[in-house]
């Protein structure tokens, strides 16, 4: 978020410094106790009343060091035992200062920030890509099937962009009327619930033990969930591999919590929270072409309007997401050819977010083994080199 020159001029004691550590110090179970260091590029910056600015003295305390403590996972339930803010946590600027940390020798604080620092570049560098894959395939259907871009072209006598060359006769050259008004001729309009099924049932039974994601693993950005464990199964929404995980309470349908279901054993069903609304393609529409349509601009602010409840627990109905409309083509040769582009896009995503858990795991195994000089420098230098 921005905030005017004026409103920054009359902040004090929340300006950001470049290395500053900043700790959110309320929120759930997902925000509360995230750790930064604030890069020098994005300056000037400030922050609000949920963050705290911890500023090391650099001659006792390297900053890229605090940062690895603080976002060890261990230490996350060390920050969440200070919790005085009840169901919606939150801690003090006391008990900040109250937080013990291990204080290895300036030079080897150093050397074991710069180690962690690698990784954490090679998880964000991984990160940004996945960032640049998602809006591409995210522009690529929105021109294909709601700007329907490559016939415009076509009846202007344009080469389409972004189309395949063997795809280019695909796509028709002119418009005509409908009730969602101009759509490519000889196209469609469809109900979402005649191309995707919504809440399709799963065999799971009561009790047996399933991978589960709970509301704090679907991202915000991205399709891969964050978390998952493995729980016995209960009341809840059930998935298999391909389906779209979608939240339909506020505020999570607001911030975009979506995820696209690939972590699963071939043949497994999952389970998650009541709250999700579960979205699968019917063929010939690409698998990912459902969590395309739940990342939408338009289908979520439809969902969002569309929502009922008390406030605070506002939700979609999954027949009202259903009755959402859009154009599609006839001819699944189109679909198909569509798919053929974004399923790399989406391997690459998953590759790059395999890795990503990987090099994290690999990090905080690292630290406790640095901290207490069981792993010297050099080791540790070793197996950073061959994981990167």
């Amino acid at each position: 978020m921005f905030i005017s020159d004026a409103q920054a001029d009359a902040l004090t004691g929340v300006a950001l410094q470049p290395d500053d550590v900043l700790l959110n110090i309320t929120g759930d179970g997902v925000t509360f106790g995230r750790s930064c260091i604030v890069p020098g590029e994005i300056l000037p910056a400030y922050v609000n009343q949920h963050v705290s600015i911890i500023r090391a003295d650099k001659k006792k305390l390297d900053g890229k060091y605090l940062l690895a403590y603080l976002t060890h996972p261990s230490v996350k339930h060390y920050i969440e035992s200070f919790n005085a803010g009840g169901s919606r946590r939150a801690i003090t600027k006391g008990h900040i200062e109250s937080f013990a940390v291990p204080l290895a020798p300036l030079e080897i604080q150093h050397e074991i920030g710069e180690i962690l620092g690698a990784i954490d570049k090679k998880i964000d560098l991984s990160r940004r890509a996945n960032r640049t894959l998602e809006e591409l395939m995210a522009v690529l259907f929105k021109s294909w099937f709601l700007d329907f871009d490559p016939v415009a072209a076509k009846r202007d006598g344009k080469s389409p962009v972004g189309v395949p060359a063997d795809a280019i006769d695909l796509f028709p050259s002119h418009f005509e009327e409908s009730e969602l008004g101009p759509i490519p001729q000889a196209w469609r309009v469809t109900r979402v619930d005649e191309a995707f099924e919504l809440n399709p049932k799963r065999e799971l039974a009561q009790g047996e033990v399933a991978p589960y994601l709970d509301m704090a693993d679907p991202p915000t950005t991205g399709h891969s969930p964050e978390g998952g464990v493995r729980r016995s199964a209960g009341a809840g929404m059930r998935f298999v591999n391909g389906d779209t995980l979608m939240a339909r309470i506020t505020p999570c349908l607001e911030n975009g919590k979506t995820a696209f279901v690939d972590l699963l054993e071939a043949g497994e069903v999952g389970w998650g929270s009541t709250e999700y609304i579960v979205i699968r393609s019917k063929p010939p529409m690409p698998l990912m072409a459902s969590y395309l349509l739940a990342r939408n601009d338009d289908f979520r602010a439809f969902a969002i309007q569309s929502m009922t409840g008390s406030s605070g627990r506002q939700r979609v109905a999954a027949d009202v997401l259903g009755s959402y409309k859009l154009a599609l083509p006839s001819d699944p040769r189109l679909l198909k050819a569509f798919g053929t582009i974004v399923e790399p896009f989406f391997q690459m995503a998953h590759a790059n977010f395999a890795e990503s858990r990987a090099l994290a795991e690999l990090r905080d195994t690292l630290l406790g083994p640095l901290l207490s000089g069981e792993l010297t420098i050099k080791a540790a230098e070793k197996v950073l080199g061959a994981a990167l």
